[in-house]
């Protein structure tokens, strides 16, 4: 890529991260690949959790790798946390429509959401990182953290 209002060169990028504890973890955002759509893929020592663009399927036992099964989940569309008008589809899973319903109850209700200010940074800072050693010849980079300050 070579003209974007974003001025990013790449379809596509991985970063690998290490954690405060030693822990290993894997983040690609590929923009241009066979594959249409997301997903999602947690692997464990105890059990492996995959969102493929059909669903989510988990293994949990290591005796029986490669033997997915589908993951029975709610239909979160019928969730009394949304008002009928934002019972939709939405884009990230689904996810859009109940971030938005938690911020606006949030505020009615007077509280601090559930997904607030240190969380979404928790959530978004890892990647801001990533694609700045993408930039910079995959320099290795640390992560600031954010934590909540006396109220």
């Amino acid at each position: 890529m070579s003209d974007n209002r974003y001025r990013n060169p790449f379809w596509n990028e991985c970063a690998l991260m290490e954690t405060d504890r030693g822990h290993m973890t894997r983040c690609n955002v590929f923009w241009l690949v066979g594959e249409e759509g997301e997903r999602a893929q947690w692997y464990g020592d105890k059990g492996t959790l995959t969102m493929a663009n059909h669903g989510l399927h988990t293994d949990i036992s290591r005796e029986r790798i490669g033997q997915a099964r589908p993951l029975k989940y709610p239909n979160y569309l019928e969730d009394p946390m949304l008002p009928p008008a934002m019972r939709h589809e939405s884009g990230h899973g689904g996810s859009h429509t109940f971030l938005s319903a938690e911020f606006i109850n949030a505020l009615v209700e007077e509280r601090e959401p559930a997904v607030d200010l240190y969380a979404a940074l928790a959530m978004t800072v890892p990647g801001i990182v990533g694609h700045q050693s993408a930039m910079n010849n995959g320099e290795r980079l640390k992560v600031p953290h954010f934590a909540a300050g006396p109220t």
